[in-house]
């Protein structure tokens, strides 16, 4: 009872901020900065939303149960776009010279643009510096660190072409 309340208040509280463009199916956790909503986006339970970057949801978008979103710079997804479970899209790496303990470096930034009429399998990785172009499918488990090509089919790790959308 008390998890079904805390679900219900958590999409009043989304609701009022963000207005009827977005439905909250479960807990959400959304920390980010600066989010642009489109039209019907949909959020499952368990996504995270987060960072000081831009981050742009076409309409029409839905992003499946537990995936988390980092935005350092800019992360765009847009319409018509279907991000399923689990998977982690992340603009930013850790630097790594030699001169100085990692954690104490700066964050890499790169955006991530994720382009109309996509569709990302369970448990992908989206990289910094990645564009995932028009009409791509990306495989379950595939890490994405490049630029797929349109209406492409792409599995593996990291990720490669297999075929095209007819």
């Amino acid at each position: 009872m008390i998890n079904k309340l805390a679900s219900k208040f958590q999409e009043l509280k989304i609701y009022l901020k963000y207005g009827a463009k977005v439905k909250v199916l479960g807990m959400v956790d959304i920390q980010a900065t600066h989010i642009i909503w489109g039209r019907n986006v949909k959020l499952y339970s368990g996504v995270q939303i987060s960072g000081n970057g831009k981050i742009i949801l076409g309409d029409n978008v839905a992003i499946g149960k537990d995936t988390i979103i980092f935005s350092g710079e800019s992360v765009t997804i847009e319409a018509n776009t279907l991000i399923a479970a689990q998977c982690y899209i992340i603009d930013s790496d850790h630097g790594i010279s030699r001169d100085r303990r990692i954690q104490e470096q700066k964050m890499i930034n790169k955006p991530i643009v994720i382009e109309e009429d996509c569709w990302l399998g369970a448990g992908v990785k989206v990289l910094k510096g990645s564009t995932i172009k028009e009409g791509s499918v990306v495989g379950a488990g595939c890490i994405v660190n490049g630029a797929t090509e349109p209406y492409s089919i792409n599995v593996g790790v990291p990720f490669r072409k297999i075929g095209e959308r007819k």
